[in-house]
């Protein structure tokens, strides 16, 4: 890694899938905090996974997935396999690895990136959660019967139909981003 050359010159690929927009508004919070490097926003669901061809020309790549029905998206797992692989044999041996899930239920992380390379997993810096949204209005056919019975299930359910008790909607961690961005900032300056 030429981390002296790199510093505020790098170029960052931020690469997510995800059926409802959110992991695409994730994404745009985290470019947010990148401004001083050169951010590359690539929608896998109109754009496709990056080819091993493109990871080259990055300094660093972060892959961006939602969970689904229990399961990581198939693009973004795509994605981490394919970005690992590129490093592996040497196609791109210098560019930094990590991502990020958009998931309602954080403490099933473990299970979301079980099937994620264990390069990228425990790598500098790593997969983690930025928490999720459980939305009626960008969700469509059987997944947004889904999302009604569990919106409902938050708010109304629970033993007397007040609610779950010490349970709220999911939303995005801002915080959560803001701390992956400085990390990812500090790796790419040479400081992890």
């Amino acid at each position: 890694m030429q981390t002296n050359k790199r510093k505020e010159t790098a170029k960052i690929l931020i690469a997510c899938g995800g059926k409802t927009g959110t992991c695409m508004k994730a994404a745009q919070l985290l470019a947010s905090k990148l401004t001083r490097f050169d951010v590359t926003l690539k929608d896998m669901i109109y754009e496709g996974v990056p080819s091993r061809a493109e990871l080259r020309v990055y300094d660093a790549v972060i892959i961006g997935g939602s969970v689904r029905m229990g399961s990581l998206d198939n693009l973004a797992l795509e994605a981490f396999c394919t970005a690992q692989e590129a490093k592996d044999d040497g196609a791109c041996p210098d560019v930094l690895l990590g991502g990020f899930i958009c998931c309602g239920h954080p403490e099933r992380m473990r299970e979301y990136v079980a099937k994620i390379p264990r390069a990228i997993r425990d790598g500098e810096l790593s997969v983690i959660c930025f928490g999720g949204e459980l939305s009626r209005e960008r969700t469509r056919g059987l997944e947004r019967i889904f999302v009604r019975m569990m919106r409902n299930k938050i708010l109304y359910g629970g033993e007397n139909g007040d609610g779950e008790v010490g349970v709220a909607l999911p939303t995005l961690n801002e915080s959560d981003i803001g701390q992956f961005a400085a990390k990812l900032a500090d790796v790419i300056n040479g400081g992890a």
